[in-house]
């Protein structure tokens, strides 16, 4: 009988049931390489041995030809049945996680030549179960001040940690007991010092009586004859002075025992605070998470972040002034820049490429609009012999370098390569 229900198990999970979805069918006929997820339904636990034995040997073939199994279902964890410190420290751990996800993805994103903007985490998924997305963009921000930068992380990266951080959830630190075992074990040395001082003053005071021994030893032999004092008084001062030997060293003795005593009490308590230290679960949600290298730059309606690390300060602003699609105040700021750095003129042709994209008709449009508008008198354009149109900034340019510097990289500079 269990014969028959083990067969019939193994037969339940050794082929998908291709019939209501062809995909599965066809794919496995082509063995093409796209994957199928293949939901498992099932728990091999529960199974009896022979089942089991039938599911793995068909699970193998079938992850062989392509396809994917999805991971068992796990109990999700329930907030409401967790006392208050359990609760919190869950909560630290999914707002670590998606911390660290938030700064990878602008990071890959940077690597893209893509900006990050807020909104884009809460389409991610990356917000965490139990806020709202605005209280994660907050969590975000507050991090990164806390942690973000301090300097030019080009020359070195700078981190202000605390034992744990507000923001992402109060926690304990492990160095904390560490440092208070570390204290204790400098109290236990200066309590075995002040036991070496005082053996000191034992041996001292033995030293003394064994003096004042040997002066009674000679005023006792003064009296005998000469021959009997000499020899006497010889093995009298000879024992004397081995017995003193002896009190000195057995006091140096003493000394040197209690001095490898307090040693081996500093070397067990420091022993005894890192293996508290060790012993204590490491708490990912403990570890700072690195964003010194993300910046911010602060738009009309929203922020923009990226990753120093993946792009240029140059091409982050570059790609800020396309996304708040102002096409006059990038025309501006880009003319400026250019007559400002360099010092050069900026060809038109440069701002229809990527990321602004401009259109011939765009370009000559906008320098139209700064014409008329009279706000930025400071700009001017200028032809190069070829027919090559530049722009300039009388504030870094006059009109004789930008023309002279436009005929220079439009007509001798390719003329001399």
């Amino acid at each position: 009988m269990e014969q028959e229900e083990s067969k019939d198990e193994s037969q339940q999970v050794q082929t998908p049931d291709t019939s209501s979805d062809p995909s599965l069918a066809e794919s496995s006929h082509e063995g093409a390489d796209d994957t199928k997820n293949v939901s498992k339904g099932v728990n091999p636990a529960e199974m009896s041995d022979g089942a089991r034995l039938a599911y793995e040997k068909a699970r193998a073939s079938l992850e062989e030809q392509g396809y994917v199994f999805e991971d068992d279902p796990q109990e999700k964890p329930d907030p409401s049945k967790m006392t208050d410190e359990e609760r919190a420290a869950y909560y630290a751990k999914l707002e670590h996680q998606a911390l660290t996800e938030v700064f990878a993805d602008i990071r890959k994103q940077s690597s893209d030549s893509e900006l990050v903007i807020p909104a884009r985490w809460a389409e991610q998924g990356f917000v965490p179960e139990h806020m709202d997305d605005q209280s994660f963009v907050d969590l975000v921000f507050a991090y990164l001040d806390e942690h973000g930068q301090d300097e030019d992380p080009k020359k070195k990266e700078k981190h202000h940690y605390t034992d744990g951080w507000s923001a992402v959830g109060s926690s304990i630190d492990p160095a904390v007991r560490a440092r208070k075992a570390k204290e204790a074990a400098e109290q236990a040395v200066k309590d075995a010092d002040q036991s070496s001082d005082t053996t000191i003053d034992a041996a001292d005071a033995s030293s003394e009586t064994a003096k004042n021994a040997d002066s009674d030893a000679n005023a006792k032999d003064a009296d005998a004859s000469v021959k009997t004092v000499a020899a006497t008084a010889g093995v009298a001062v000879a024992a004397t002075s081995t017995d003193a030997d002896d009190t000195v060293r057995d006091a140096a003795d003493t000394n040197s025992q209690s001095d490898e005593t307090s040693s081996q009490a500093q070397d067990e308590l420091s022993d005894n605070a890192e293996s508290d230290a060790s012993d204590e679960p490491h708490d990912p949600s403990n570890d700072p998470i690195r964003c010194c290298d993300v910046a911010v730059l602060e738009g009309a309606e929203t922020m923009y972040l990226y990753s120093r690390d993946k792009m240029t300060d140059a091409y982050a602003k570059w790609a800020f002034l396309a996304k708040e699609d102002n096409k006059v105040t990038t025309f501006v700021t880009c003319t400026r820049e250019d007559s400002r750095v360099y010092p050069r003129p900026l060809i038109y042709t440069s701002l229809m490429n990527d990321p602004f994209d401009f259109t011939e008709d765009e370009i000559f449009s906008i320098w139209q609009t700064v014409q008329e508008s009279g706000a930025y008198p400071d700009i001017g354009s200028c032809d190069a012999s070829n027919g090559d149109v530049y722009f300039f900034s009388t504030k870094y340019l006059s009109a004789d370098q930008a023309q002279s510097l436009a005929e220079y990289y439009s007509v001798e500079r390719p003329m001399s390569v």
